[in-house]
């Protein structure tokens, strides 16, 4: 815990409990040498209680603990059976919960001048969780580093580069960060309101995990600063797709999917039929299996889009009302989706149509924007 922030000033704060449901399957037993993956994600029921929930390729819950508030993100320890939740931006909290031990074994704290933007990722070893954060005041952005073996205590931090912080991951080196880095000044007094919309400056940030410097900075056209760099996935050979959300005037064309590629952003087929049903948001955005297929999704179009990775060629869509959770299923163009009005789908790029997963779980959840993809140990 940061120094100065107890959890029961932080339960009491947020006027929650952190005890797990009744009945909670630890999601490793339920799991453990399938190699199939699982799921996790926020989602909140329908009298408006908040859940960390995990379920099968199938749709089968798996398990389901209480948390204070709304959750976002999530990240995955990649040698214990640890995964974390962090709060929906701006967020207090960060979840700390174990795939085979119920209930939760940490809850961490905000150090009060920060704020989670609710993403974040574990070094290669798991020594270190990375947390991405705001500075309440400033709106700069950083990099918490958390110690998971002394009870996660906060022990610095990286600047990312710009301000408003979202999605942070950790390249197949091991060693560099990329991080959106959306442009967007906001407060926790104003948690809606955007402050800077006229001179934001987003930008996608390359950092160096060990010594904080800052490798690259890449941004858009001039013309396009208004395109908020929110959300990424990594392939394999590091190509970085990247997903945008436009605060600039309705019905403006432009580019809502990038990669990163060769030191450069590089949009893809962003033709009438690609580009407006996006609807100016992105929400989502995950390679599939193969690495081969780019799937983004937009709650506010409701809309699932698919692209070719190689050369950013549109492949079509896929109509699914509030879609925004989002990851990789098992099969080459295959992907798992949720809805924030309820619902699990499976969605192929290859396929004219969306399948729904019928589980009591998917009907009976609001399912917020992130779905994280675990294979079981």
């Amino acid at each position: 815990m940061t120094a100065g922030v107890t959890r029961r000033e932080v339960l009491a704060g947020l006027g929650a409990s952190l005890m797990p449901l009744a009945g909670v399957l630890p999601v490793g037993a339920a799991q453990a040498g399938s190699g199939l993956p699982f799921f996790l994600s926020a989602r909140s029921d329908r009298t408006g209680r908040h859940f960390a929930s995990a379920f099968s390729l199938g749709g089968k819950p798996l398990a389901d603990v209480s948390v204070p508030a709304r959750g976002h993100g999530a990240a995955a320890h990649a040698g214990r059976d640890e995964l974390v939740l962090f709060a929906r931006r701006p967020g207090r909290y960060a979840l700390v919960l174990s795939r085979r031990e119920t209930p939760p074994s940490r809850l961490i704290a905000a150090r009060p001048d920060r704020r989670f933007a609710g993403h974040g990722f574990y070094a290669p070893d798991g020594r270190y969780l990375y947390a991405v954060e705001d500075d309440v005041e400033t709106a700069a952005g950083v990099m918490g580093i958390y110690d998971t073996r002394r009870d996660f205590v906060r022990i610095g931090e990286i600047a990312t580069g710009g301000i408003g912080p979202h999605q942070a991951l950790l390249l197949a080196d091991g060693k560099t960060v990329a991080v959106c880095n959306g442009g967007i000044r906001t407060h926790p007094d104003f948690p809606r309101t955007k402050l800077n919309l006229a001179t934001m400056s987003p930008s996608l940030a390359l950092i160096d995990r060990a010594t904080g410097r800052l490798l690259a900075g890449v941004r858009l056209p001039g013309h396009l600063h208004q395109l908020s760099i929110r959300h990424l996935d990594a392939a394999p050979d590091g190509t970085l797709a990247i997903g945008l959300q436009y605060e600039g005037p309705k019905g403006d064309p432009v580019p809502l999917v990038v990669v990163y590629r060769d030191g450069a952003l590089v949009p893809f087929d962003m033709r009438d039929e690609a580009r407006l049903p996006l609807r100016g948001y992105v929400g989502s955005i995950a390679f599939d299996t193969t690495a081969r297929v780019v799937a983004a999704t937009s709650p506010v179009g409701g809309v699932v889009g698919f692209w070719a990775a190689d050369d950013g060629r549109y492949l079509g869509r896929r109509d699914i009302p509030d879609v925004c959770g989002l990851a990789a299923a098992q099969d080459s163009g295959a992907f798992i989706v949720t809805a924030g009005e309820g619902g699990i789908y499976r969605v192929d790029a290859g396929a004219g149509h969306a399948g729904p997963i019928d589980s009591e779980l998917a009907r009976a959840s609001h399912w917020d924007n992130h779905l994280l993809r675990v294979i079981a140990g």
